[in-house]
């Protein structure tokens, strides 16, 4: 059994154990708030597309309304120049729609922009029926198709398609300020325990250092 100056002579250990689980809770605290930004972040890219895909949408149905005039003043009038102006805010409609698409699938909700796409395509092929009969000298004919029943379905199918996007927009920004909401509260929550715990941490920190240098002043005297 030792004696006292054997006990004595036994030099203090440096805490690195303690110290090292302490810096790794607050590396876990710090990883949080790391994850928390990220997610932030998405959320905020979430909310870029979805007021990108709003504007898309006020667009393209813009745009619709231009073309089936267009269409209709060329069966009317039998002007070239409602065909001239067709043809150039065909592909910028065209262009609206597919980039569209691709940020309602980055949202997870492309249904709806699908539904107006795939309208427009009809509506597109029977628009370009009219400037044929148009060119044929059968504007009556013309205009009789852009009043037919199978016109206006798909015209309805396209409007109830745009009215779709705004719903799931909607939706989908309910969701997420619900989400948001609900991860700020804990957030808070969060930041009001983690900030005493890393004052606690440091503090903890110090004094293990300062009473090892102590130990070991005190050891080096009773040697």
């Amino acid at each position: 059994m030792r004696n006292y100056h054997e006990f004595l002579s036994i030099p203090p250990t440096f805490p690195i154990k303690s110290i090292i689980l302490i810096v790794l809770l607050k590396l876990g605290l710090i990883g949080c708030l790391i994850s928390y930004a990220l997610d932030s972040y998405r959320d905020l890219e979430s909310y870029r597309k979805c007021l990108r895909l709003s504007e898309l949408s006020g667009r393209i149905d813009n745009l619709d309304e231009v073309l089936t005039m267009s269409a209709r003043m060329a069966a009317i009038t039998g002007d070239k120049k409602w065909e001239e102006r067709y043809r150039n805010f065909e592909p910028k409609l065209d262009s609206a729609i597919r980039e569209a698409l691709e940020v309602g699938e980055e949202l997870h909700i492309p249904s709806a922009v699908e539904k107006t796409n795939e309208a427009n395509l009809k509506l597109v092929s029977m628009e370009n029926q009219v400037f044929e009969l148009i060119d044929k000298g059968q504007n009556q004919a013309a205009s009789t198709l852009l009043d037919s029943p199978e016109y206006e379905s798909e015209k309805k199918i396209y409007r109830g398609g745009m009215e779709r996007i705004m719903a799931q927009i909607n939706d989908f920004t309910r969701l997420k300020n619900a989400d948001l909401y609900f991860k700020n509260c804990i957030t808070i929550i969060f930041v009001l325990l983690a900030v005493p715990a890393f004052i606690t941490a440091f503090i903890v920190i110090l004094v293990m250092i300062k009473r090892y240098e102590y130990e070991i002043k005190k050891h080096e005297q009773c040697r």
